[in-house]
């Protein structure tokens, strides 16, 4: 298996503060969500710490672990990743050691393998796994990080501006609209730690681009990774005017580590990039690093003036010592490498 993660974890730890994960040294970490897309990240730079000493022991939650080492055998029989199975519903039931130090809730979706992810089946599962995650914080008095999502600030146009982490009574996600209940849900997830706890603290991820994004599923970006590497023309749905700002895994995954370790309680951190471009603007770049055919925009010819846009300010991040280590051409070329890798 190619090595995709060695050389980009060590520039994002590069890019820190070193002392921000120090308080992660001997800790004992559980991991929900950990066969996705975050999860393996983030199990993967636990892994690349170890090698520098930390001694992290991570229990990774997953609903079906074999399946997940068979598909990663380099992440099999390892003494400081230990598989447990679970699923958000019976989280409070899992068997964790009493001197648990740090709780990771990255879950979010359903199981749901042969059909679509009903709004009920997704607000019900990021509830309940939350829920069980404060239980087991309460047990065992761990400090829980959540990963919330910045689908928690609704829908937000150029002229706002990047969203910041106190503007959430602004905006928010329309309750009545099924489509968001991916925010709203989050949103609620949010609301019951703050009544639950205080040992805790939260992150808004945005969007990000590199090896491991699905390059055949609602991401824009792994869509377009999938046709740059297969010398065809990313083809845009839309008028390409829509903002978006992207990080690379790397710094998503030690960016998530340092908050664990370090941001005070009842913390809330917006994680992403804060150097937006347009839809487009990212097809185009693509292209020009892939070599591959421009883009093909499907939309209107008159792009909208005040465009939707998806970016974070990131100053409260940046201020705890974090930084866009990576940088979005760097994002670009190793997701492009995994993809052409992925799809031979």
């Amino acid at each position: 298996m190619a090595d995709f993660f060695t050389a980009p974890l060590e520039t994002a730890i590069a890019g820190c503060s070193p002392e921000l994960l120090r308080p992660l040294v001997g800790a004992k970490v559980l991991v929900t969500g950990a066969s996705g897309f975050f999860g393996e990240w983030v199990i993967r730079a636990i892994r690349h710490l170890n090698r520098r000493s930390f001694s992290i022991r991570a229990f990774c939650v997953s609903r079906d672990p074999a399946a997940m080492t068979s598909r990663l055998p380099d992440l099999r029989g390892l003494s400081d990743i230990v598989w447990q199975v679970g699923d958000a519903a019976t989280f409070h039931q899992l068997q964790i050691e009493a001197d648990l130090t740090h709780i990771l809730h990255m879950a979010a979706s359903s199981h749901a393998k042969d059909r679509p992810i009903t709004a009920e089946e997704t607000v019900r599962t990021i509830l309940s796994g939350t829920e069980g995650c404060i239980e087991l914080a309460k047990r065992t008095g761990a400090h829980l990080h959540f990963v919330s999502s910045g689908a928690v600030y609704g829908s937000r146009r150029r002229s706002d501006g990047p969203a910041r982490e106190d503007q959430i009574g602004r905006f928010a996600p329309d309750p009545a609209d099924p489509a968001q209940a991916y925010g709203n849900a989050k949103r609620m997830a949010e609301a019951m730690l703050a009544c639950s706890l205080d040992n805790y603290s939260v992150s808004r991820p945005f969007a990000f681009l590199g090896p491991l994004l699905p390059l055949d599923k609602h991401f824009a970006a792994g869509n377009f990774m999938r046709d740059a590497a297969m010398s065809r023309p990313i083809l845009i749905q839309g008028d390409g005017s829509p903002l978006r700002s992207y990080l690379h895994p790397a710094d998503l995954a030690i960016w998530l580590l340092a908050l664990l370790a370090q941001a005070p309680r009842r913390a809330v951190m917006n994680v992403g990039s804060d150097e937006p471009l347009s839809i487009g603007e990212l097809a185009t770049r693509v292209s020009r690093i892939a070599g591959s055919p421009g883009p093909l925009i499907a939309g209107a010819n008159t792009p909208n003036p005040d465009p939707a846009a998806y970016w974070p300010d990131v100053s409260r991040a940046r201020s705890l010592g974090l930084s866009n280590s990576l940088g979005l051409d760097r994002a670009i070329q190793d997701g492009l490498t995994w993809a052409r890798g992925t799809l031979t």
